[in-house]
């Protein structure tokens, strides 16, 4: 449902992508996308609008990002994966005045859950591997790695159900709300962002447009107030 938003955005007109003359990258973080940026010269400055990915991706992003010391423009969206790994990443980030930065659960986020409910000490099922990885990111970048549970306690946990597997355990759970959208104020104050411009829900006019298209698409949110 949310990578279907871009389409939305940037060639609905609801919220008109701006026209950059520089590199774009554009829809889910996958292989073609970790290609992409493979490809560009170092301190490229690049045009960013994706609903995110697998997190395995996320992290390959931010190694290249990181590495090539890539300059981010966001313009449009940055949910999931964007929002967790490329944005810490960049060597210089700027949101244009369209840009919609969105968390929803992550790896660690779910861990936690592991380490709560579990009655078993077995390695967490899929995610395993990007727990120490997003952890150090973030430690580094941002100077800690607890903006999980700022998005945590915006989600609002319903239900939670760990399931053990032969190896693993996988979690389950429920939130009230699918998806945070923060202003740029939270994200300078709570994730550590250091950006210019700011983010669409900054603006009421933008904020009503994206509350809109949201409600259309049937996607359960919060915007900070």
């Amino acid at each position: 449902m949310l990578r279907k938003l871009i389409v939305f955005f940037c060639l609905g007109g609801l919220l008109a992508c701006t026209n950059i003359g520089v590199e774009r990258l554009s829809g889910e973080i996958d292989q073609s996308f970790i290609s992409s940026l493979a490809s560009l010269n170092h301190r490229k400055r690049i045009v960013i609008n994706s609903t995110g990915g697998d997190p395995d991706f996320g992290e390959k992003a931010a190694m290249l990002i990181e590495e090539k010391q890539l300059r981010v423009v966001i313009d449009g969206l940055c949910f999931s994966s964007c929002a967790e790994y490329i944005l810490p990443s960049a060597a210089d980030l700027v949101f244009t005045q369209n840009a919609v930065i969105g968390f929803h659960q992550n790896p660690t986020m779910i861990d936690f859950f592991r380490n709560e409910y579990s009655t078993q000490d077995r390695p967490l099922c899929f995610y395993e591997d990007n727990l120490s990885f997003i952890s150090n990111l973030h430690k580094r970048k941002l100077g800690h790695d607890k903006f999980w549970r700022t998005v945590l306690d915006q989600l609002n946990l319903v239900d939670v159900e760990i399931v053990e597997k032969d190896s693993c355990s996988e979690t389950g759970f429920r939130f009230a709300h699918d998806l945070w959208i923060p202003s740029s104020v939270t994200l300078r104050s709570e994730y550590g962002l250091k950006f210019k411009g700011s983010v669409c829900v900054d603006s009421k006019k933008c904020r009503k447009k994206l509350s809109d298209v949201l409600v259309s698409k049937g996607v359960n949110y919060i915007i900070d107030e």
